[in-house]
């Protein structure tokens, strides 16, 4: 059976969030065995994890406006093979804590592109009514590469050593980019392999102008205009509330269940896999509903931002009653259902993002991810101290509640979305598709 274009694109573009993300969290394996051989302390090992999300976090603005002008295709392999080779650096720097910072600094920098030129491709890729499933396929191959990361890092450390793990991980990159390279474009109308019907499939959905030369370009903001844009800011800091929580999660949910619910690590390991895999699960239908509602109801407004923001707000009480009930095992079912509620509304950041700046969804969700990074620095900072403080657990959690509530209002009543009468239904089925090929 032919599989279309567009299908192995999201493809290569899901594999390398999960690669981005298994480089990402490596490093935590071979921490333990780097702070023994080099006689460092939890505290300066800390500056070295914050050293990755500081390089992360400050490019990429800068990655999203240069894969809107010059193209995803070509900056993606740059920053692969860029995060590829600092990887493979990183045991070489483990006996020099400067060093060791600046390669974890390096990878955060090449790593920074993954989103934003994520987004933009897809949204030349796909069509508006496709588009939520195609991004969070994307955004969720980040979530399944953790979970498959943390037992795979184990496995090669003990069977093999530590560096082994980012020399095997480096090494995955470099062939990724080679698949990349040989199968990838920036527009399907650059590609041998796609079909006509795929293409007015494809391109009957775009947010689009005519332009003097009679081709269709989508409407581009000067960069001062769309960095001062009231929608950007507005999502970016609605993401930033709902990444606080987020973040906040991923960083102290082991610890939490080990200290506040008495599990034993060996419990810890497998009981905290579950809210992170429903979250995974929870990325990936939130765009297949996010686009089955914009297909039956054609409301943008209803699709990306209602649904999303409701389910957003939803996970607030889910989170309070797990860290409120007695039991550890309930405290975890409800964690559970607090996860795929919350990230049932991922794609409507995302997706809203590609409708208001079409032309530039590579450099607008720059924008709004680097407020995602802000809040993935205050969010596990912040609980830290609360529990350094009072000794109370639930305080983070509920703090993360109430700022999912806001960022779930930001979302629905402060970004506004052009009318709907300005996009239009796809009219080309797969099955037509599939049957000229």
């Amino acid at each position: 059976m032919h599989i279309p274009a567009r299908f192995k694109m999201a493809g290569l573009l899901c594999l390398m969030m999960a690669i981005s993300m298994a480089v990402r969290v490596n490093i935590s394996v071979a921490a333990p065995v780097i702070m023994e051989q080099a006689g460092w302390g939890e505290e300066r090992f800390g500056i070295i994890f914050s050293a990755f999300v500081i390089g992360y976090s400050m490019f990429q603005i800068l990655v999203g406006l240069a894969a809107d002008k010059w193209g995803g295709r070509a900056v993606l392999t740059i920053a692969v093979l860029g995060w590829s080779l600092f990887t493979a650096f990183t045991p070489l720097a483990a006996s020099s804590f400067h060093l060791l910072l600046g390669m974890r600094f390096l990878v955060g920098v090449f790593e920074s592109a993954d989103a934003p030129v994520l987004a933009g491709l897809n949204a030349k890729w796909f069509p508006q009514k496709d588009l939520g499933t195609a991004l969070m396929v994307g955004i969720g191959g980040s979530m399944f590469g953790q979970l498959i990361a943390y037992p795979l890092t184990t496995w090669i450390a003990v069977q093999y050593s530590w560096p082994m793990v980012f020399y095997s991980f480096a090494m995955v990159g470099v062939l990724w980019v080679a698949v990349w390279l040989y199968y990838s474009t920036n527009t399907p109308r650059e590609h041998t392999s796609v079909t006509p019907a795929e293409l007015e499939y494809i391109e009957q959905g775009e947010l689009l102008e005519p332009s003097p030369e009679g081709r269709n370009e989508a409407h581009k903001l000067p960069f001062r205009k769309l960095l001062r844009s009231p929608g950007i800011l507005v999502l970016s800091t609605s993401y930033f509330f709902w990444t606080y929580g987020v973040w906040m999660i991923i960083a102290w949910l082991p610890t939490y269940l080990v200290k506040e619910r008495n599990f034993s690590l060996q419990q810890m390991g497998w009981v905290g896999m579950l809210p992170t895999a429903t979250a995974g699960i929870g990325i990936v239908m939130s765009g297949v509903v996010s686009d089955y509602l914009f297909r039956r109801s054609g409301s943008m407004r209803f699709s990306r931002q209602g649904f999303p923001a409701v389910s957003i707000a939803l996970a607030a009480p889910w989170m309070i009653m797990a860290v409120s009930v007695g039991s550890p095992h309930y405290a975890v079912a409800f964690l559970v259902v607090a996860q795929l509620v919350n990230f049932l509304g991922t794609s409507g950041f995302w997706a809203t993002a590609t409708v208001m700046y079409p032309g530039q969804v590579a450099a607008a969700t720059g924008i709004m991810n680097t407020g995602g990074c802000l809040g993935g620095i205050f969010g596990p900072l912040v609980a830290g101290f609360l529990v350094a403080k009072t000794s109370n657990w639930a305080l983070p959690f509920y703090t993360a509640a109430a700022l999912s509530l806001i960022a779930a209002s930001l979302l629905f009543w402060g970004v506004k979305i052009k009318s709907e009468t300005q996009h239009r239904l796809a009219v080309v089925s797969d099955r037509e598709i599939l049957s000229e090929s």
